[in-house]
């Protein structure tokens, strides 16, 4: 009897807690990073460029940074930090559970529509790449001597 009433106090208060807490959000993408992330809106498949320091405002299923592609809940706001990396903003507990079941990073495209914003962030990868490479490259030749024929 004791097991069944902490069962019970327990669900009233999921219940009680998913209907107190806000559910309904702007469904934001807030990008604090210094690149463009790309949003796969929830009713199209062309990706949308969010720059640094804009938002997109409306329902979406995923945003692509830094070579990534994290899938969100509906309903979720979603921030990526200064690092390119993707946080959840999710009020209420029984939904921010089902982020952790249900959204995440993605490895491969679940399916046609999400191809375009996969695309996205293998050119953002492929840009990171060459920027490291570049940098890497500009290091070399400062850290370089000069020879004596090199001053003739």
């Amino acid at each position: 009897m004791k097991k069944e009433m902490t069962s019970l106090k327990l669900l009233s208060i999921v219940v009680l807690g998913t209907i107190m807490l806000p559910t309904a959000s702007l469904a934001a993408v807030y990008n604090d990073s210094d690149e463009s992330v790309y949003v796969k809106p929830e009713h199209s498949n062309d990706p949308v460029e969010v720059k640094k320091g804009h938002e997109y405002k409306g329902p979406q299923d995923g945003v692509a940074s830094k070579g990534k592609v994290y899938k969100n809940i509906d309903g979720s706001d979603v921030k990526v930090d200064k690092k390119g990396d993707v946080k959840v903003i999710q009020k209420n507990p029984v939904r921010l559970l089902a982020e952790e079941v249900r959204g995440g990073n993605l490895d491969k495209s679940p399916d046609s529509t999400w191809d375009p914003v996969f695309n996205k962030a293998k050119q953002q990868k492929k840009d990171e790449q060459a920027k490291a490479k570049a940098t890497l490259d500009e290091e070399k030749i400062e850290g370089q001597s000069l020879t004596k024929a090199d001053i003739k």
